[in-house]
């Protein structure tokens, strides 16, 4: 029998993200003449090496050649670092909100490197300012700004897997099939999907003992399944006839995961595991952990604390560290951490 070894890698370009509102109050009673400017006060980005940013802008225009114009500029202050870096790289989404209504709205990319400011010398026109203005006489400007960090690379899966589908037999037009099928799964409303004995009894030990020792099953020619959902014992099916599974989304593969796990269903649990891998993220992280712990998918559990050790800052003082209540993976996480501080 034949095995390929399958290495997948991620790289993620990681950044730091704010949202800051600034509102100029009492608008109309500002008087200034071309070249004068309004700072705003000085934000911050990212919580380990914080930049400063302010927003800047001239009410009147800032040169007699864009008199008719508003400018607005982004402008980079410093870092908590003591040496600025070389270049800082952002995106910034400015809008204007008036009413609660988006009355401009516009998207740039940033190289901070000599120069320190980067915006619109015709921001907007003059003439159309009431455009901008709310009823209380303000204006508010939103800057929705993300500073890269870094690239990541995260080794997702080296596993070495025996072959997913029996050798030398194409069973993709046996899936779903009713032709010489003999048994079939019988889900919590009474769904009936066909199946065939001796694939499923190849591919899974529980399904091998149901069919081969003195058990209902085997007699009724029938298993009920009340505890999964069709569609998830459909991609079962699916990976166990064609060695693919369709389902894309996190819940569905974490679904898929807890099903592969019931019937011993190896190489399904690792292909759940390396997409489950490949989808990692600061909103998904715990649940995938909390499953993995549970399913016993130990390549997945590792790297899933390695990315929450690395990200261990966007889980401080949140939600999600509190959806764990099994104290053995909050003791998974401390030894990660201490591990990884060494």
């Amino acid at each position: 029998m034949s095995s390929t070894q399958q290495i997948e890698a991620t790289t993620t370009a990681t950044s730091d993200k704010c949202i800051y509102k600034w509102t100029i109050r009492n608008y109309r009673l500002i008087k200034t003449k071309v070249g004068d400017s309004i700072s705003s006060p000085e934000f911050s980005v990212g919580n380990d090496d914080k930049k400063y940013f302010n927003m800047k802008l001239y009410p009147a225009g800032e040169s007699t050649k864009f008199a008719e114009f508003i400018a607005l500029y982004l402008t980079y202050l410093r870092t908590d670092s003591t040496k600025n870096p070389d270049k800082i790289v952002c995106r910034s989404t400015i809008s204007v909100i008036n009413n609660n209504k988006v009355v401009f709205h516009d998207t740039i990319h940033q190289e901070f490197v000599h120069k320190r400011s980067w915006g619109w010398i015709n921001f907007f026109n003059l003439k159309d300012i009431d455009k901008l203005i709310s009823s209380n006489n303000s204006i508010t400007i939103q800057c929705e700004l993300e500073v890269f960090k870094e690239y990541e690379s995260l080794m997702c899966s080296k596993i070495i897997n025996k072959d997913e589908t029996i050798d030398g037999v194409n069973l993709n037009s046996a899936f779903l099939s009713e032709e010489l099928s003999d048994v079939r799964l019988i889900t919590s409303d009474n769904s009936s999907i066909p199946a065939h004995k001796i694939i499923l009894a190849m591919a899974s030990p529980v399904f091998k003992a149901m069919f081969t020792h003195d058990m209902l099953e085997s007699k009724k020619n029938s298993v009920e399944i009340t505890d999964t959902p069709y569609n998830i014992l459909v991609e079962m099916l699916r990976y166990i006839y064609t060695g693919d599974i369709a389902s894309t989304t996190t819940d569905m593969i974490l679904e898929l995961l807890a099903v592969a796990d019931k019937y011993e269903i190896n190489n399904l649990k690792s292909k759940c595991g390396k997409r489950l891998c490949a989808e990692l993220s600061n909103e998904n992280a715990i649940e995938i952990l909390i499953a993995a712990h549970r399913y016993d998918a130990k390549h997945l559990k590792n790297e899933v604390l390695r990315f929450v050790t690395v990200h261990m800052q966007s889980f401080v003082d949140t939600e999600k560290l509190k959806e764990i209540t099994d104290h053995d993976v909050l003791l998974n996480i401390i030894q990660s951490i201490t591990n990884s501080s060494r």
